[in-house]
């Protein structure tokens, strides 16, 4: 009996001995910090050493807060891109959302919070901090990322305000060091009134 070979048979174990050294599909060294697509969900379902933060396996304690610093679980949040969303939050709670033991942990730090508005409504937003620790700065902006409202000093920390127009895009609070470099811990809140 003639015994013939198929194209698929042949080509099959030559694909298995292609993919071996792959040993799965994911380098930590490729891409290094640009990190990898992933569905959050319960547990972490990235790599050692890895997170996923809005759909990508990301270094853990990444971005530019260091690994001692309160909110290196949120890291990196230091750009419109990488914010940390509060949506899921604003979903059970539409009234609004706080967030506790926060911080800018050195100068060049920025914390970015994104969240969408289902409805024209106010905000008010309202950070605390011991302001004899250092000052910090904040901003509420658009979803172009324009100026909405610039934060106004209270005993307390900070005060913002604005009126938002439903969007299908994000709005941002913004925290970052204040005049002259300096730090602190902060809590915020964001609350919402109808126009």
């Amino acid at each position: 009996m003639n015994r013939t070979t198929t194209p698929l048979a042949t080509a099959l174990p030559l694909l298995a001995i292609l993919l071996a050294p792959l040993g799965g599909c994911f380098s930590p060294d490729y891409p290094s910090d640009t990190g990898f697509a992933c569905v959050e969900q319960e547990g972490n379902i990235c790599p050692d050493g890895y997170t996923c933060k809005n759909g990508k396996c990301v270094k853990s304690g990444g971005g530019t807060t260091p690994s001692g610093c309160l909110d290196k679980d949120l890291e990196p949040n230091d750009t419109a891109q990488e914010a940390t969303n509060l949506d899921g939050t604003l979903q059970g709670n539409p009234k609004g959302v706080s967030l506790y033991g926060v911080e800018i942990c050195k100068p060049e730090d920025v914390d970015y919070y994104s969240f969408t508005v289902t409805a024209n409504k106010h905000a008010l937003v309202v950070i605390q901090y011991q302001r004899d620790a250092g000052d910090l700065d904040a901003q509420l902006l658009d979803p172009s990322q324009a100026l909405l409202a610039q934060a106004t000093p209270t005993s307390g920390g900070l005060q913002l305000e604005a009126d938002m127009q439903q969007q299908p895009s994000p709005y941002y609070l913004v925290v970052r060091a204040g005049a002259g470099g300096s730090t602190n811990k902060y809590d915020f809140s964001i609350t919402f009134s109808n126009l």
